[in-house]
């Protein structure tokens, strides 16, 4: 499982592996946010959370 959580400010970022890989949970208070609230499936676990800043995270896989 991935958690990343951040009151004040951006996350960005690349994660190792397909989009569906992963299931997400991500939550956004005041900000952008280029992933779902929530999607099932996948081996994986990303939780991301914010306050006041975006979210940016890139799926790469070899």
């Amino acid at each position: 499982m991935m958690t990343t959580a951040a009151k004040n400010g951006d996350i960005s970022g690349t994660v190792a592996g397909s989009y569906d890989d992963f299931a997400i949970r991500s939550e956004i208070k005041k900000g952008e946010c280029n992933l779902p609230e929530q999607k099932e499936g996948g081996a994986k676990t990303l939780n991301v959370s914010g306050n006041n800043g975006d979210i940016d995270i890139e799926f790469v896989t070899d």
